[in-house]
């Protein structure tokens, strides 16, 4: 008999705990990449886009935006862990390490870290933790994701994710890539906002005001850019015979989305430390308008650090609504526009270096 040689994922019971899955397609970051990026999500901020700017801080170009590396190495995972899964639940627990410039290559690697039963008899939850390394081992980004994947086989036990089981919240003292970075030459007049670390108060609500739709091509493109081959991002053919009948946005790319338009009240947050914790609420189709809001959690001292600073920032993206009001995420089982809550620590400078 001819060996099957392609790959169609696994089911639950393909998994073992313990099990560590080194990802194939190791993947060079280039600046058309970067480019392709800057595009899609329409990010502004400067220590992405502004060569001397970032230079002015320490690094030694642009580099990458953090939700691109995070999404390379969530796209390397998706043939090996999900291709299967019903549903992405969340993710957490992630802290970004080195900076990813043009010519570096991320490759990832994954512990399956429990397998449970899942809400439904014919699925099981998988939780996995993921690191993606540079070329030279150091790593880049570091985070724990939980999803549903199909059983072969119906079980006879189910339950539901408990929240007491998600990682903690990333602390100040595991903040990472601050070595040799200096706020000292941070132009406000490039960043294009004057509002610094000292400037924002815990319980602060920012509407980013500004939405952006979400064309076909562009979800289409997205997915290609981060290689997630997922068939509910990537097969038109295959979706059309599911209830859903067509492909859905990557929920990758709406958290992108969100970074990028909370530019518009967060101008100085340089950097993503990490994502606490990412809950997707519902899908979404392309043609659908995303929009934004942040409520400021939490003000961090880093330890160590006088002239950078950290909050803890909760982001609310909708679908065709805008944000002027706050909405906030429906009730479990309840009805609404609310897509995703993004949890994350944004790196900002203070202002005691600006005197």
């Amino acid at each position: 008999m001819t060996e099957q040689k392609s790959f169609s994922g696994r089911y639950f019971e393909d998994f073992q705990a313990n099990q560590v899955i080194y990802h194939a397609g190791a993947l060079t970051a280039t600046e058309g990449m970067a480019t392709l990026y800057r595009v899609l999500s329409g990010i502004r901020f400067p220590t992405q886009c502004a060569e001397p700017f970032a230079r002015a801080l320490g690094y030694r170009d642009c580099p990458l935006d953090d939700v691109l590396v995070f999404k390379i190495a969530f796209g390397q995972t998706v043939a090996d862990i999900s291709m299967r899964a019903i549903a992405t639940l969340g993710y957490g627990g992630c802290v970004f390490g080195e900076p990813v410039y043009s010519g570096d290559t991320i490759q990832s690697e994954t512990e399956i870290i429990s397998l449970e039963p899942g809400p439904t008899k014919d699925v099981g939850l998988v939780r996995v933790h993921t690191t993606g390394r540079n070329q030279h081992g150091a790593m880049v980004v570091s985070y724990y994701r939980w999803v549903t994947v199909r059983r072969r086989m119906p079980a006879t036990v189910t339950a539901v994710l408990s929240a007491d089981s998600l990682p903690p919240p990333v602390s100040a003292e595991q903040i990472q890539g601050l070595d040799g970075l200096s706020m000292r030459n941070y132009d406000t007049r490039v960043s294009g906002s004057q509002h610094l670390w000292e400037d924002y108060e815990v319980g602060e609500r920012i509407d980013h005001v500004v939405g952006c739709t979400i064309e076909e091509s562009e979800a289409m493109t997205a997915a290609r850019l981060y290689q997630n081959v997922a068939p509910p991002h990537y097969d038109a053919h295959f979706m059309s015979s599911t209830p859903l009948e067509r492909r859905i946005a990557f929920v990758g790319h709406i958290v992108g989305l969100t970074r990028a338009l909370s530019y518009n009240g967060l101008g100085n947050v340089f950097r993503m430390a990490s994502i606490d914790r990412a809950r997707h609420l519902q899908h979404t189709f392309p043609g659908a308008t995303i929009y934004a809001w942040t409520e400021v959690v939490e003000k961090l001292a880093i330890p160590g650090s006088t002239d950078i600073g950290a909050l803890r920032l909760r982001s609310t993206a909708t679908k065709n609504q805008p944000c002027g009001d706050f909405p906030p995420a429906p009730a479990a089982g309840q009805p609404g526009d609310v897509l995703l809550e993004l949890d994350y620590i944004g790196l900002i400078p203070r202002r005691t270096t600006k005197a």
